[in-house]
């Protein structure tokens, strides 16, 4: 009935570049799983371990009312991005992502914001594939 999010939730996001692009591809684990790729063609994605938090109450009102702006006609607006990019920065708790140098590379707002689209969305719908996962659904 009342969240502990102090244990981390550890999911596995499958990535690839996609060739003569600069953007990505990237799979949840299921979903990778689900594609029954040759073992030498699963070599070719990298994969980002991330640990997440489970989402409390208190917490996810907060994260709602700070993706509230004002317009220029002074109407209050929730803007879905906002949201979005501040439940990443809530919830996500570690990563194993690295830069060139291999140092570990600082989950906050200017990284996540440097995020491929594909991924961040890939991480985001697997952390609420598994928050929002009922009986039946567990351990599947």
């Amino acid at each position: 009935m009342f969240v502990d999010n102090q244990e981390l939730i550890k999911i596995a996001i499958y990535y690839k570049k996609l060739k003569n692009r600069n953007t990505y591809i990237a799979y949840a684990e299921k979903e990778f799983n689900a594609l029954k790729l040759k073992e030498e063609d699963k070599k070719t994605y990298g994969v980002l371990e991330i640990g997440v938090i489970d989402m409390e109450w208190g917490l996810y009102n907060d994260l709602q009312e700070s993706a509230m702006v004002e317009s220029q006609d002074g109407e209050r607006q929730w803007k879905y991005n906002i949201f979005k990019e501040k439940k990443l920065l809530a919830v996500l708790k570690e990563w194993n992502a690295v830069d060139k140098d291999n140092k570990k590379i600082p989950i906050n707002m200017a990284n996540i914001r440097k995020l491929a689209p594909s991924i961040a969305e890939t991480i985001l719908r697997a952390y609420d594939d598994i928050s929002l996962m009922d009986e039946k659904n567990e351990g599947k």
